[in-house]
């Protein structure tokens, strides 16, 4: 049975299912699929030639969502409450097993409607999606010398392993994207680090397809975190304290500072330093897809 989630940006959710306590469920999805919308130029006699560029219509979904506890009203009027002040909300789908989909949206409606005569307060839910569907494959990566033994990642790769670290001025994981379109990708290290240098590049070919280089150095006790996410790129140090300071101004834009790993090409993700890495990194690989 496929089963829905709503999660905010800070990881609170809310369970559609009607299996917990949060006495809710979401009913007649539509939406979930993929909308196209080509466009053709006529070359006449029956010809035609897309000319779209494999262009997609913002998607929606839709359902009826379904307070099912005593105190409806209430329940609805909490959830209300969360969902207007969520900084970022996700739609979390599980079609099959126990894979998780997520998908980023924003509400379009909630109409409150009457209580039915079972008790119970059906809403219809519209949201608007802005990103694909995505999984996201969280790891720790080792610090390896890169003509050692490098961690390989696959879009089935669900389990984090922990590896004890080394001097090594250099760590690599290998990735393959899985989905439909190039994925991205987020990594976070802790210092020492002096002017760290972020590199994609093909494991056959030797492509490189784009590297961050950062002209900083990060303490031991800051995090240095890259993302090349679509809509959501950054590269940035957090303190102990949580402070987060910005170093796009530090980053060489000779290259490209935000690539993503093409589909079908197994790419090596390497992180270099001036001195030693003396600490472990997790990174996390975005598998974009259009539809589940």
């Amino acid at each position: 049975m496929r089963k829905f989630y709503i999660e905010d940006g800070a990881g609170k959710r809310y369970d559609l299912n009607n299996q917990s306590g949060d006495r809710m469920f979401f009913s007649n999805p539509t939406g979930l699929g993929i909308s196209m919308k080509p466009s053709f130029l006529d070359l006449n006699k029956g010809f035609y030639v897309d000319v779209s560029g494999q262009a997609e219509n913002q998607g929606s979904i839709v359902g009826d969502l379904t307070f099912t506890g005593p105190n409806a009203y209430q329940d609805y009027q909490a959830f209300t409450n969360w969902l207007t002040t969520a900084s970022k909300l996700f739609i979390v789908y599980v079609p099959f097993g126990e894979t998780e989909y997520y998908r980023e949206v924003h509400v379009s409606y909630l109409t409150k409607t009457e209580l039915t005569a079972g008790r119970w307060l059906t809403t219809p839910l519209g949201l608007s999606c802005v990103t694909p569907w995505y999984k996201a494959a969280p790891g720790t990566v080792e610090i390896a010398p890169e003509a050692g033994n490098i961690v390989r990642f696959s879009f089935t790769y669900t389990e984090g392993l922990a590896y004890a670290s080394s001097k090594a001025g250099t760590m690599s994981a290998e990735i393959s994207a899985d989905g439909h379109i190039p994925a991205a990708f987020e990594l976070a290290i802790k210092g020492p680090l002096q002017n760290p240098t972020l590199e994609l590049r093909s494991a056959a070919a030797a492509i490189v397809y784009g590297k961050c280089v950062i002209n900083e150095t990060i303490s031991a006790t800051d995090t240095l975190e890259v993302s090349t996410k679509y809509g959501d790129s950054y590269v940035r140090k957090v303190a102990s304290d949580g402070t987060v300071t910005d170093l796009l101004d530090k980053v060489n834009l000779a290259f490209d500072p935000f690539p993503h790993a093409p589909l079908g090409e197994t790419c090596y993700i390497t992180l270099t330093a001036d001195g030693p890495i003396e600490t472990t990194g997790t990174i996390r690989v975005y598998y974009y897809y259009r539809s589940v």
